[in-house]
């Protein structure tokens, strides 16, 4: 397999309010729209945006041709390989906490600006263990850190069994530059996952059909973080999905490419 990796910078969590939930739900739609529109351009088509209808279940219904035409949107993640019973995305975005969490503190007590890159052990990621992680992590930079140009590598000054590994490097700039594990393994066997996505999906068909003449299923990997490192394969597009979707697509974000998957009405195949 080869290795993944994302240079997609680290935000901040903060605690959940309904002022940010909303802004969560306002990016989760952005991105569902990013999602259509990589589609919509794969297939040469241009939709008027007063054809286009944004809300949920489905997703977006657009009129084209006269036809009502739903699309559902779901973004699809690799199942977790490790210890943790936590699914591999709640594990990318719990380690984004800490690190985030300790670069704040940081910021704050004024440590000089460090390149930092580092992974946490898996056995201890979770919601139990958050601050006390977020203080494990600054501690351990306050007491390494690295001077401008130094670089400081975590296994030779040490390391509690929370940090697998840390890596320091001293930067000149004003700020800090810090990331968690952003790699992974890039997975083109996923043809479980597509079936398992679509299954999930077409038991709510019937609810979206209430809304539009037919449905699409758009599935995407945003290959953002070792979760959604999925990738398009000669042996899925070998294989016909059964489903009651006229139509199924997935789009690769970071690849920018969209394809289509091959099915079989459950009809027909009945």
């Amino acid at each position: 397999p080869r290795i993944g990796l994302t240079d997609e910078p680290l935000h901040p969590k903060r605690v959940s309010t309904q002022k940010e939930s909303s802004k969560q739900d306002t990016k989760k739609k952005a991105r569902e729209r990013d999602t259509l529109d990589a589609v919509l351009a794969h297939l040469a088509l241009k939709v008027p945006e007063s054809d286009i209808e944004s809300g949920e279940e489905p997703d977006f219904i657009l009129t084209l041709n006269g036809q009502a035409i739903g699309i559902e949107v779901t973004d699809l993640f690799i199942e977790s390989s490790s210890v943790s019973p936590l699914p591999e995305q709640a594990l990318e975005n719990e380690e984004r906490f800490v690190v985030n969490g300790a670069l704040e503190l940081a910021r704050k007590n004024r440590i000089p600006p460090q390149l930092l890159q580092c992974r946490l052990s898996r056995h201890f990621l979770g919601k139990q263990n958050r601050q006390r992680l977020v203080r494990l992590l600054y501690e351990w930079v306050a007491a390494n850190y690295a001077q401008p140009m130094e670089v400081v590598a975590g296994h030779e000054r040490g390391l509690p069994r929370e940090i697998y590994s840390v890596m320091l490097c001293g930067l000149k700039s004003e700020d800090h530059k810090w990331n968690g594990s952003c790699s992974g393994f890039v997975c083109d066997e996923f043809s479980q996952g597509f079936e398992t996505a679509i299954n999930k999906k077409t038991k709510l068909l019937p609810k979206y059909l209430h809304k539009c003449d037919t449905c699409w299923l758009v599935t995407a990997a945003w290959q953002n973080g070792g979760s959604s490192f999925i990738e398009w394969s000669d042996d899925t597009a070998a294989i016909d999905f059964e489903t009651g979707f006229e139509r199924v697509f997935f789009v690769e974000h970071r690849n920018q490419r969209v394809n289509e998957l091959s099915v079989l009405s459950r009809e027909a195949a009945g």
